[in-house]
């Protein structure tokens, strides 16, 4: 029996191996620490460009009152949750699945990354950021003292 779960588990593994190797460019360039910001951004956009992506907006929709938005994403999820007949079934739903959440990482990655983005592309490193985070408290010391 424990070798059958162990077996399970490695299918598991190799499975989320080969998915990771499927991922666009722009996954592994927001995972870059020395990325140029305007590259990555420059290939989500062109990715998007060749493959659409249904649904990628119905989050944004749904955080309003539009009750179509919420209609067509539910319809899409009912659709998506049939059962799967087929393992190439099963693996296109995990892909797209996966998919989805990495375009999240992204926009959420270009929201977090632009205001320490230079006007070459170079992205701020963390002790960069924590350098400008010390210098603005240095200032504000001065410039308001604790009263007493």
């Amino acid at each position: 029996m424990l070798i059958c779960l162990g077996g399970g588990l490695r299918a598991q593994t190799d499975s989320n191996i080969k998915a990771a190797d499927n991922l666009p460019i722009w996954v592994q360039m927001m995972n870059d620490e020395n990325v140029n910001y305007f590259d990555a951004v420059k290939a989500f956009e062109t990715y998007l460009k060749n493959h659409p992506m249904p649904g990628e907006d119905v989050e944004e929709e749904l955080m309003g009152e539009d009750n179509a938005a919420k209609e067509r994403y539910e319809k899409e999820m009912k659709e998506e949750n049939k059962e799967i007949s087929t393992e190439q079934q099963r693996k296109e739903l995990v892909e797209r699945e996966q998919l989805r959440y990495q375009m999240k990482r992204f926009r959420n990655w270009m929201k977090e990354m632009k205001p320490y983005v230079q006007e070459d592309g170079r992205i701020l490193t963390n002790a960069e950021r924590i350098l400008i985070w010390q210098k603005q408290q240095e200032e504000m010391k001065q410039v308001s003292p604790n009263k007493k």
